[in-house]
């Protein structure tokens, strides 16, 4: 089945919570994306397309960004709470 260019599939929603939930956490640590890619042994662009959705991570990277931040790895995969 081809996709439509016009109309790609969505992206799943994990992701999106993934990303807005490590974006906060950086916030919250204040780290730029360079010092938490540093910090975990990844690669800035691929960190970006984390907090954005493009990419899906693996458990092993959730699970670093999880140690960095000092929080348990299953709340970076849940909705966001509001600020």
């Amino acid at each position: 089945m081809a996709t439509d260019p016009i109309d790609p599939p969505s992206i799943p929603k994990v992701r999106l919570y993934l990303g807005a939930n490590v974006k906060r956490w950086r916030g919250i640590c204040r780290l730029t994306q360079v010092q938490l890619a540093a910090k975990i042994g990844m690669d800035r662009s691929f960190l970006s397309n984390i907090e954005n959705g493009s990419v899906a991570a693996s458990v092993d990277t959730v699970e670093r960004l999880a140690k960095e931040f000092r929080i348990q790895a299953a709340s970076l995969l849940m909705p966001p709470s509001k600020p």
